[in-house]
């Protein structure tokens, strides 16, 4: 059952243990997969529709209504009108940023599209058994291509895909039926094999994509899942020595352009040796997640630089402007930590566990050098440390 599990969309989410919203991302993606399809399907059935028109309008001096039946004017106009709603709705999407429009709109596109087609295919099949041109051995001509067009057109949701086989079955029927009885045409045998092969052939079309896309997705997130592990500090959560890489590889240039004055800050927890001595490693690895978690409340905001340098060393970047006070920064981080007021070890200058910050702040230029800024905030911390811990040093200056 399991091989087979491709063909069935419910299995393979089973199987995947992907949750609603992994779901949902998923067959958005196979839309918009779906969309780009749809977009250039719509383009070609444009032209050549409209070049049919023409033709059309030239050869039976502008009145191919009487010409080429009503049934095929309509269709042709229908397909038409599909086409450029179809064109213009996935112009839309790609112009307005808004989740609303990016969940409905290559939905409602690949809907229109399949169903003018759907139906300027039984306009076509209703002109040609007026004129006579169903006969026995011509039986699948309006139908083959239009078929297939129709079956890449699936959209990924399969409980509205269901729908709309049925209905494509059931046209299918209904008017090779009705130019059987109406129009005493050639035989409809061709016609109830299209309609019981095509719901089942859509089907596994659709749920091999679905399939396709939901490995896609998954090697994606196991992908983003390695790299968060490489980027975060799997004890603090706080970003690594790696992403700090990265980001001196990237953000000094925007800092450069912007003329961005940048606070940075070294901080590391005062008598933390003693603090593993006394109360063992298990409770020091709870010591830093605990100051982290302090850090990262006292300064809530989703894309915090906050860098685990090395052992109970810590970097903190600020972009700075008129809201954002160096001095003031620096002391907010001290007190958060003081008022989690973990047990100091013996000895220690305080009775709750401290930091001690050094702090610089970077006016960027084109020869910045992180390595002497790292330098500069390393002496100040080192100055914090000898001034009796618990305390910021700003550029060489008690923080008061």
């Amino acid at each position: 059952m399991q091989r087979f599990a491709f063909l069935a969309p419910a299995l393979v989410i089973k199987s995947e243990h992907l949750t609603r919203n992994d779901t949902k991302k998923i067959k958005e993606n196979l839309s918009l997969k779906m969309a780009s399809i749809a977009f250039v399907v719509a383009c070609l059935v444009f032209v050549i529709c409209f070049a049919t028109v023409i033709y059309r309008g030239i050869m039976s001096n502008w009145n191919s209504a009487a010409t080429y039946g009503v049934a095929s004017s309509i269709g042709l106009a229908v397909s038409i009108g599909g086409c450029l709603i179809t064109i213009v709705s996935l112009l839309i999407y790609r112009k307005v940023k808004s989740k609303k429009v990016s969940h409905f709109m290559p939905r409602f596109a690949l809907d229109v599209l399949f169903l003018s087609l759907l139906f300027y295919f039984a306009c076509c099949f209703v002109a040609d058994a007026q004129m006579g041109f169903l006969t026995e051995a011509e039986t699948l001509t309006p139908s083959i291509l239009v078929i297939f067009v129709l079956i890449l057109l699936q959209p990924a949701f399969w409980i509205e895909m269901t729908i709309l086989d049925a209905l494509t079955a059931i046209t299918v029927l209904v008017v090779s039926i009705v130019c059987r009885a109406t129009l005493n045409t050639g035989p409809i045998f061709y016609y109830v094999l299209v309609a019981a092969v095509f719901p089942g052939t859509a089907h596994v079309v659709v749920s091999t994509l679905f399939y396709a896309e939901t490995q896609n997705y998954c090697q994606s997130i196991a992908n983003d899942r390695l790299h968060d592990k490489v980027l975060y500090d799997e004890l603090t959560h706080c970003k690594s020595r790696v992403a700090l890489k990265e980001f001196l590889d990237e953000r000094p240039k925007r800092w450069v352009t912007h003329k961005t004055d940048v606070l940075l800050v070294m901080f590391d927890i005062d008598n933390f040796k003693q603090y593993n001595d006394q109360f063992s490693h298990i409770s020091g690895d709870h010591c830093l997640q605990r100051v982290c978690d302090a850090i990262r409340l006292a300064f809530p905001t989703p894309d915090l630089d906050f860098f685990r340098y090395g052992g109970e060393e810590f970097l903190l970047f600020f972009e700075l402007n008129e809201e954002n006070h160096p001095q003031k920064i620096m002391e907010i981080a001290r007190n958060a930590v003081k008022e989690i007021r973990l047990l100091a070890p013996e000895g220690a200058p305080k009775e709750v566990v401290t930091i001690s910050l050094g702090g610089t702040i970077i006016h960027p230029s084109e020869n910045f050098s992180f390595d002497k800024e790292l330098e500069l905030v390393d002496t100040y911390l080192y100055q914090a440390k000898s001034s009796g811990k618990d305390v910021s040093v700003l550029d060489g200056a008690l923080v008061k």
